[in-house]
């Protein structure tokens, strides 16, 4: 059962990289590259960037293509273990993790969500860039091309069970500039990453939550 669980697991891991590749126009001159070109840039920014702020879009694409939702923001982050999404269009969202503790805040509905920053969120999107844990301990590198100008890193969680099926991330020199995921529902979801700052002085402070008064707060985990 084991061995099936793990094949059928591999085949959707290929699926949500074969959407990723479909989910944008892909150049005539895209070129292959070897995976240890992949794994030293992926290695070279979680070892030489501690700290980032950047502002972001982000576009959410329906399995058949079409545009859902678009959100844009400011990203905080600083390893280990602390970021803040901070959405800001259409609508006021935060997504914060202060070391410990990982909050979704909505201010409109006055209602907050936090559990445990643990390893069961390992595998998330959010925790992969400032996560203290050897990346290719949680994914594995399928695949790397140069395409649209973009060293782009393919990934896939390595255990069953994550929320979502495949990702990309796509540098520019250093820079991270894009990151794009493929979840458990064939949903596409883009950001682009703009303003890009590499390691900023950020005070932990800045990856605090405090709930004001009022706020519901729904704890789970």
């Amino acid at each position: 059962m084991k061995s099936i669980a793990s094949h059928l697991h591999k085949a959707r891991a290929c699926l949500g990289i074969l959407l990723l590749l479909c989910s944008v126009p892909t150049l005539v001159n895209a070129q292959e590259l070897p995976i240890e070109v992949g794994r030293e840039r992926l290695q070279g920014f979680l070892e030489n960037v501690s700290t980032l702020s950047a502002r972001f879009s982000q576009t959410m694409f329906s399995a058949e293509g079409d545009d859902q939702q678009s959100s844009s923001g400011l990203l905080l982050l600083k390893r280990p273990n602390r970021f803040r999404w901070d959405y800001q269009l259409p609508y006021p969202q935060l997504v914060l993790a202060d070391g410990e503790k990982l909050w979704s805040v909505d201010p409109d509905l006055e209602q907050a969500v936090v559990r445990t920053l643990d390893d069961s969120l390992a595998a998330s999107p959010a925790v992969l860039l400032s996560g203290g844990r050897d990346l290719e301990e949680v994914f594995s590198i399928e695949l790397v091309k140069r395409d649209e100008g973009l060293l782009k890193v393919y990934l896939a969680p390595r255990e069953p069970g994550s929320d979502f099926q495949a990702l990309c991330l796509g540098f520019i020199d250093d820079r991270l500039v894009r990151l794009e995921l493929v979840d458990n529902l064939d949903q596409v979801t883009r950001i682009d990453f703009s303003d890009v700052v590499l390691n900023p002085e950020l005070d932990d402070e800045s990856f605090q939550y405090v709930p004001p008064e009022g706020m519901d707060v729904i704890t789970q985990g």
